[in-house]
């Protein structure tokens, strides 16, 4: 394995323990502290990491070999843990008292697929739909010989721009009426990510090496440290800066990207066994805890007087034990083509 390789898992390790048990795990109890809030600052920038990280991995091959090769590794988990995702749906409703075959239930669920690009139980899965087209369209690009990496970049946060203008920021749909519902078909937001997503893969790709020039680095580091006194963020999947200045989220998502690159390859260029090892098998946690989580808060919500610390504790400890187990059965064999593999 390449040296550069080695410090990219521990970075991936790192990211997707601070996006199960910092970003998620405490939206599900309700629950922050002072800690939370810190690390959430420092580490803003995890979800357009993952992008300049696939965009670092490019290699040149025609987009037929990438639609294959992206179909197995995305979209296949994509697909097979969506199901889940509709199953625990389904069983929730079901709990409830209603029918999990209604015209209602099924409309809803229609519209958070069509409209949030996942299912919510596998919410976290909309990455997977993302990356395969942002994949595809920078192979495209790359076989037409597409102008430089600048102008795919500017393209690219313009479109996600606009997206966000129109579709986040000023709430512009159409109002489509299912049986006795309504609901509001706006451009779907997952365009905005997609054109982020295609921005921040250019990135990877164009600064590859580039990134560890020391006057890029400390100019990264600068803004990096300026997003602690002047705050903005960014939620990704969302195409959505929360009434912060869109572009400025941009900056800093690129000086995280940045810094964690140079620091990690620095004084992290080695395994390090926990962070390795997940990294090196991220896409099970990815794809695995958030159904685990919704499918366990189905059973803490009868306890309502359950503290938010109380709940904490214990979906991380069930969750602990899901995930290792996870982690060896998806690597059977028979089971790994579920995971893309």
């Amino acid at each position: 394995m390449k040296q550069r390789q080695i410090y990219l898992d521990n970075v991936c390790g790192l990211l997707i323990i601070h996006m199960i048990f910092i970003c998620h795990q405490p939206l599900f109890c309700n629950y922050t502290d002072s800690a939370i809030e810190f690390i959430l600052k420092l580490l803003s920038f995890f979800m357009a990491w993952f992008f300049f990280k696939a965009g670092m991995v490019y290699k040149e091959r025609s987009v037929k070999e990438v639609v294959r090769s992206s179909f197995k590794r995305l979209l296949v988990p994509y697909m097979i843990f969506s199901v889940f995702g509709f199953l625990i749906m389904a069983l929730q409703k079901l709990l409830q008292g209603f029918n999990p075959v209604s015209l209602e239930f099924l409309s809803e669920e229609f519209w958070w697929l069509v409209n949030k690009e996942t299912f919510f139980p596998t919410q976290a899965c909309w990455f997977l739909l993302s990356l395969f087209v942002v994949r595809v369209a920078y192979s495209f690009l790359q076989s037409i010989k597409f102008p430089p990496y600048t102008i795919i970049v500017a393209m690219s946060l313009m479109i996600a721009w606009l997206v966000y203008e129109l579709s986040v920021k000023n709430d512009m749909y159409y109002p489509l009426n299912i049986g006795n519902s309504t609901y509001k078909m706006h451009i779907p937001f997952y365009i905005g990510n997609m054109f982020h997503g295609l921005a921040f893969y250019t990135f990877g790709a164009w600064l590859k090496e580039n990134q560890f020039n020391r006057k890029l680095f400390l100019l990264a580091l600068c803004f990096f440290i300026l997003k602690f006194f002047y705050f903005a963020f960014m939620d990704f999947r969302g195409n959505d800066s929360e009434d912060s200045n869109y572009f400025l989220c941009i900056i800093y998502e690129l000086a995280g990207c940045i810094v964690v690159n140079n620091v990690f390859r620095n004084i992290a260029n080695k395994k390090i066994m926990l962070l390795s090892h997940i990294g090196q098998n991220s896409m099970i946690y990815y794809l695995v805890h958030y159904p685990v989580m919704t499918f366990i808060v189905m059973f803490l919500n009868p306890f309502p007087n359950l503290s938010s610390s109380i709940r904490y504790f214990l979906l991380s400890a069930v969750l602990i034990i899901i995930l290792i187990i996870s982690d060896y059965m998806f690597r059977i064999k028979w089971l790994k083509w579920m995971i893309g593999g």
